[in-house]
């Protein structure tokens, strides 16, 4: 059975699987992965194929080229499963350099379900010698949880063969392991033993028997002894007995053989027959739990409940194969906050309604309780070593104190520091000189010397005020004067001096900047194209000084000057702008004037300011020029027989502009224009009609429409009437009177 679900983030067990060639290991791993018989006491087991951090490859599998153990063991596994499937023996697990990986979660009714995480080291068995293989073995402890040892059941009447050779070397390491035991603790380290291919002996396990275990008890204990009672034993005298378990486990179930020899599964359906091949897994898992467990009771028993020291210096040594030193072990002890922060661990990786939880919160509170008692007794020693540590340090400062406040030529810098420190001696608390005040310096004489102190330092550097020879020296020394003594006792004369300097100060800036606003007042020039809004800008910043309150009478002079200075500028500037604009507005006049556009003239005529002489002067231009303007334009336009533009140049005389400007009587024979345009206009279409007549009614038509006057109006209209008589039809009566015939008739 397979499960393509992610990685879980439950920690999962590390586990080594060993197997002798032909030991059915490559059945058992395959078998695992495939559909099976219920387990009869409800284990499960499942493959999680897609291992976060370890992704398959794309495309074909056969084109991948990779190390990564996973990956690799994914495609040896998947490749073998579909042999067995199909009822094919699997091939064997070829010779590899590195060890192929396996993610399995594994299901008990007890313990919820599990991860393993498997690691196949084919090849080591085959390559090492037994020396070597007690190294790995060695590290495969301190990097594995438990180890699974597969040992082929012969079939019967075969019982008595000898050991292969591989199963030979795994003896002969555990062998040197037990030599090593001597001079060392005994590994605590389970190992699953699995009797694969249990269903050669022909009897299904359980069958008949009280537990699977009696089966092994009855092989191993046959007369003569099977071969394999040598490695169990080994095994049992390596890690010790309760740490070996041995198993009857079957990949097939059941088997036939085929005609090449081969020995194939029997299927049940779509399902393999196999036999119990959780139960070594779950044992190891179970088996790791309680030592766990077991080793957290150990340590909480081993923990003292007063030797704070161990809080930081105690051994971690809680969890499964982590080996602490002797003398760390003899001087540290066990640390009751390495082994509260494992047994917290342990109870989150167990799943709930575990059987070992209540055990890992039992050892959890005896940790607790003695972390708790060697916190507090930890806490009052550091308070018993600060305290006398500062009592210490309290009276050395204090006679540093007293020298510096005896020396004369003590510095203004060692009296500061003195005084620092009886200030910060004062007002600490008095949990941090609980001593120092009752032996060394009560915080009363504390203030009284600071007082002392502070007064010698004030007098001398005052003194040194006084005695300055410059003003700008006694300025400074006024200033650093009050920097050390905010609240001195000569604060209110330093403070007149250093206001006094500031006063004179201000007033010279306030001078400066006056005197730099006139030179920008004197380079402003009086031209046309002078802005003068930059001479308003340099008037108002005259009274902008830099210090408004800061004045005296040479700077109030000063400032009265300045604005004389730009008042009179802008003076000039404004003489100079009317004189360029009158010349410039009568210049635009003449224009208006010479383009004969006199309706505008008047308009500017009438806007412009002031009404000086001047103005007067082309006022009176405009009445003699305007009315031969205004008549001229008109009899133009009349000879043009455009009579709505003479209408229109006529029609100036209506203007407000113009009327304002010209004599009532020059009016009155401007508005005499629009009869003669009339007469011309009237004039005008009669004559079309004379020039086209006959053929004249539209001439007619637009005489009796347009014509101002109408002074022809009767005759033409019957004119009219008489054109439009002749062009109607005349209608004739012809009557009959005689036929004659012509004589061919």
């Amino acid at each position: 059975m397979t499960d393509r679900s992610q990685r879980p983030d439950q920690p999962a067990f590390r586990l080594a699987l060993y197997g002798v060639r032909s030991s059915g290991k490559t059945c058992i791993l395959s078998a695992l992965t495939l559909p099976r018989l219920p387990h009869p006491d409800d284990l499960t087991c499942s493959w999680i194929e897609n291992v976060p951090g370890h992704p398959l490859p794309s495309g074909d599998p056969d084109t991948w080229n990779t190390r990564d153990p996973f990956v690799v063991g994914w495609k040896w596994l998947h490749e073998q499963r579909a042999r067995l499937a199909h009822g094919d023996p699997p091939l064997p697990n070829p010779a590899r350099d590195e060890a192929m990986r396996f993610w399995f979660a594994f299901g008990a009714p007890a313990q919820g379900t599990r991860y393993v995480e498997l690691i196949d080291y084919s090849g080591e068995l085959i390559t090492a010698s037994a020396s070597e293989l007690a190294t790995r073995l060695r590290e495969h402890m301190r990097d594995c949880a438990g180890l699974l040892v597969l040992a082929e059941v012969p079939p019967p009447g075969h019982e008595h063969a000898p050991l292969a050779e591989d199963l030979e070397k795994l003896k002969g390491a555990f062998l040197l392991l037990l030599k090593e035991k001597e001079s060392g603790p005994q590994p605590d380290w389970p190992i699953a033993v699995l009797f694969n291919k249990w269903d050669r002996r022909g009897t299904k396990i359980g069958d008949g028997y009280a537990s699977p275990a009696d089966l092994v008890e009855e092989f191993l204990n046959q007369t003569p002894p099977p071969p394999h009672l040598s490695i169990v034993q080994t095994l049992r005298n390596a890690v010790g007995p309760d740490n070996v378990r041995c198993f009857p486990v079957s990949a097939f179930g059941a088997y036939q053989i085929r005609s090449d020899g081969a020995e194939v599964p029997i299927l049940d359906g779509a399902l393999l027959r196999s036999q119990r091949l959780e139960d070594g897994f779950v044992w190891v898992m179970q088996r790791c739990d309680e030592i766990r467990v077991q080793r957290l009771e150990q340590a909480a028993a081993r923990a003292s409940w007063f030797a704070f020291w161990q809080l930081p210096l105690g051994s971690a040594e809680v969890l499964p194969h982590t080996r602490s030193s002797l003398i760390r072990s003899w001087l540290g002890g066990v640390s009751p906050l390495h082994g509260a922060r494992a047994a917290w661990r342990l109870l989150k990786h167990f799943p709930p309604r575990h059987p070992l939880l209540s055990r890992t919160r039992r050892a959890l509170g005896i940790f607790s309780l003695k972390l708790s008692t060697q916190g507090l007794l930890c806490l009052l020693s550091l308070l018993t070593l600060v305290t006398a540590y500062r009592t210490t340090t309290d009276m050395f400062q204090y006679r540093s104190v007293l020298a510096t406040k005896s020396d004369p030529s003590a510095t203004a810098e060692e009296i500061q520091a003195a005084e620092r420190w009886l200030e910060a001696y004062f007002k600490s608390s008095v949990f941090l000189h609980p001593l120092s005040y009752a032996i060394v310096l009560s915080r009363s004489d504390a203030n009284k010397l600071l007082a002392e102190l502070r007064t010698s330092r004030d007098e001398r550097l005052w003194e040194a005020v006084r005695e300055a020879p410059d003003p700008h020296t006694r300025l400074e020394l006024a200033r650093r004067y009050l920097e050390s003594f905010p609240n001195g006792l000569h604060f209110q004369e330093a403070v007149t001096i250093i206001e006094s300097a500031e006063q004179q100060a201000k007033l010279h800036r306030n001078i400066d900047y006056l005197k730099t606003l006139s030179l920008k007042i004197d380079a402003v020039p009086v031209t046309l194209n002078t802005d003068l809004k930059e001479l308003q800008r340099l008037a108002d910043d005259v009274g902008l000084l830099p210090y408004p309150n800061v004045l005296s009478e040479e700077l109030k002079s000063l400032q009265h000057q300045l604005r004389e200075r730009v008042g009179d500028k802008q003076k000039q500037l404004a003489d100079l702008a009317r004189n360029a604009n009158w010349e410039k507005f009568k210049q635009i006049y003449l224009a208006l004037m010479s383009n004969n556009n006199p309706g505008e003239a008047a308009r500017i005529l009438v806007e412009f300011v002031p009404k000086n002489q001047q103005h007067q002067d082309l006022v009176n231009d405009f009445r003699q020029r305007a009315p031969i303007i205004i008549t001229q334009k008109v009899q133009d336009h009349i000879k043009l027989r455009s009579y709505r533009l003479a209408r229109e140049a006529a029609g100036l005389s209506n203007e407000p502009n113009v009327v304002q400007l010209l004599h009532p009587n020059q009016i009155a024979r401007l508005r005499d224009l629009s009869h003669t345009i009339d007469e011309a206009e009237d004039r005008d279409l009669y004559s079309q009609i004379l020039k086209n007549r006959p053929h004249c009614l539209d001439q007619i038509n637009a005489y009796l429409e347009r014509a101002p006057l109408k002074v022809m109006h009767r005759e033409v209209r019957k004119y009219q009437e008489w054109i439009i008589k002749i062009k109607q039809p005349l209608n004739l009566t012809i009557t009959l009177s005689a036929i004659y015939w012509h004589d061919k008739y």
